[in-house]
């Protein structure tokens, strides 16, 4: 009997692999089952996470971008093949006679591959949980934190690893014929991911627009200064917030202003309803807590000092005069929601006139903002050479400088908050040097429980008190 050309290396077909046209069929249908059953899971689960986090992480939420949303559904549905695959050849090498000619060990070094790599993508999945979670602990709010934006092929790089890993001893039963059939499964599994990711479980717009619904910022613009000098208040139970802003759903362009109870649906309120909101805010405090309330204003930096007048002025009537201002930094971290600027208003019956009278021996400077132009002393200055005069009048000056501040109505709220917040910073600075200089510490601004420290600090603010008031 003569021998045919490539005995030794049988040509790859259904036959040989044990496969007929009925089970193929069989197998491609169940594969395709299987992955949209994973890929449902997973899409949930992202889902279900973009949601919660929304309440985790103080009105934070990721709203995707209809290409981002096609990227992330394209990763989880080749994710979700690629498992589906595996699964499907697991079971098939389990049955398959095409292993009878094959050693034992062979055989048990391809099975436990294969099954190994479920474990692998276990181990995997685990191992970028626990990267998330770390980065989640000590840089902040997970939903900030995303790799797409500079780092998509990382994403491409996780697919292909994953495909290509189970296809290494795969090589052992296809051999030489592995190259067309490594390559068709791709092109299917990259054709059958690419239509998933058309698909939406729920409609992700929907979601956006009900949960976007409870946000400030969907109701007016909240654009923060950016503040240098911001700290943190410790205790933010005390704070309250209260929110200003152009409305963006309404047609009247007058700056609104927003309070929300706790998870009340948010809602307007005019500065005649703003009484009993105070009175409600109040009411959730223990008693000897509620003359400490602190009203966190976010207001946007375009906002007039027209209406952040009046509403400080509301302020002042109901008695409430300990405020601090939000900045675009007073969510840092997704846990640190309580930076901003202190500022006590001034007392009800306060009168400037009389205030004059009385401070004749201190050297008080007149600081006026008209149309966001700053004058200083009569000269107008640029806000670097604000830093620079400011410093040389408090240092010559110390505990006898007055600043007189007259701000105009049309100037926009980021110019004032941002001298008010150079002028802390110019008198933290000039404290810490004097610590510093006497006694070669740093100024900690009282924030200590050592009485030494704190007596230290105690006399930095003696020498360098921030005496101001508005007009």
């Amino acid at each position: 009997m003569s021998l045919r050309k490539g005995f030794l290396r049988p040509e790859i077909t259904l036959e040989v692999l044990n496969l007929d046209r009925k089970k193929l069929t069989f197998g491609i249908l169940w594969w395709l089952v299987l992955s949209f059953s994973i890929y449902s899971s997973l899409y949930m689960f992202r889902e279900s996470l973009r949601y919660t986090s929304f309440w985790w992480n103080d009105e934070d939420f990721l709203v995707l971008t209809a290409r981002e949303n096609y990227f992330y559904n394209f990763f989880f549905a080749f994710l979700a093949t690629t498992v589906a695959f595996t699964a499907i050849s697991n079971q098939w090498i389990r049955r398959s006679l095409v292993l009878r000619n094959i050693p034992r060990y062979k055989k048990a070094a391809i099975f436990n591959d294969k099954v190994s790599f479920s474990w692998y993508f276990i181990r995997w999945f685990a191992k970028m949980s626990v990267m998330f979670g770390f980065i989640s602990c000590t840089m902040g709010a997970f939903s900030e934190f995303s790799l797409l934006p500079e780092y998509s092929f990382l994403f491409v790089l996780m697919l292909l690893h994953l495909f290509f890993h189970q296809w290494l001893q795969l090589r052992l039963i296809f051999k030489n014929a592995i190259l067309p059939w490594m390559l068709g499964t791709f092109g299917m599994t990259m054709f059958v991911s690419s239509l998933f990711a058309f698909v939406d479980i729920i409609s992700v717009e929907s979601l956006d627009e009900s949960v976007l619904k409870n946000t400030i910022s969907y109701h007016i613009s909240q654009d923060l200064p950016v503040l240098e000098s911001a700290t943190e208040e410790r205790k933010k139970s005390l704070l309250a917030d209260i929110y200003v802003g152009n409305p963006k759903q309404l047609s009247d362009s007058t700056p609104k202003i927003l309070v929300r109870y706790f998870h009340d649906p948010i809602s307007y309120v005019s500065l005649d309803m703003l009484e009993a909101f105070i009175k409600r805010e109040r009411s959730r405090l223990d008693e000897y807590e509620r003359d400490r309330i602190i009203w966190r204003l976010s207001i946007d930096k375009h906002v007039k000092m027209k209406y952040v007048k009046k509403l400080k002025d509301e302020l002042v009537r109901n008695n409430e005069r300990n405020i601090q201002y939000a900045s675009s930094n007073s969510r840092l971290n997704g846990f640190i929601f309580g930076l901003g600027l202190r500022q006590r208003l001034k007392h009800p019956e306060f009168d400037a006139a009389e205030f004059l009278e009385e401070q004749k021996d201190e050297v008080v400077v007149k600081l006026t903002i008209k149309n966001n132009q700053i004058w200083f002393n009569g000269s107008k200055v640029t806000m670097e050479e604000l830093r620079k005069v400011t410093k040389d009048f408090f240092a010559v000056n110390g505990n006898l400088a007055v600043i007189e501040w007259d701000i105009d109505d049309n100037s926009n709220f980021d110019v004032y908050l941002r001298i008010y917040d150079q002028l802390i910073g110019t008198t933290r600075s000039l404290r810490d040097e004097w610590v510093m200089k006497n006694f070669n510490l740093h100024y900690q601004g009282l924030d200590t429980y050592d009485s030494a420290q704190y007596h230290r600090d105690s006399l930095a603010i003696e020498h360098f008190p921030f005496n101001f008031f508005e007009n």
